[in-house]
């Protein structure tokens, strides 16, 4: 099955903050009561479209990385979407939700 979000809407899986070892061996524990987080984008919508119809077109693409605060994202339950990967968490927002888009090249 696939999802296609409708209009300025995004699909998006979670990133798994990572646990990190400081060099006296130290685990310092990913924390989860960071008001934001990271997700990778798996599938976009075609846009806003205005009031005098005009299409506006999303600036994030599937494989962005984008920050997310906490509040504005819907969870898919994994119950309710068990074609969903298992052990991953899938997002719902709108694209103007995100703070910002992670890419590795520069952008221009």
């Amino acid at each position: 099955m696939k999802y296609v979000p409708l209009g300025n809407r995004i699909v998006a899986k979670r990133v798994k903050p990572t646990d990190q070892k400081t060099p006296a061996g130290i685990v310092i524990l990913a924390d989860s009561a960071k008001p934001y987080f990271k997700a990778e984008i798996v599938a976009v919508g075609r846009g806003l479209i205005t009031q005098i119809g005009e299409l506006i077109e999303p600036e994030s693409k599937v494989g962005d990385t984008v920050l997310l605060f906490n509040t504005p994202a819907f969870v898919l339950p994994q119950e309710d979407f068990p074609e969903l990967e298992s052990n991953e968490e899938y997002v719902i927002f709108a694209e103007n939700d995100a703070v910002a888009i992670i890419r590795k090249e520069e952008v221009k």
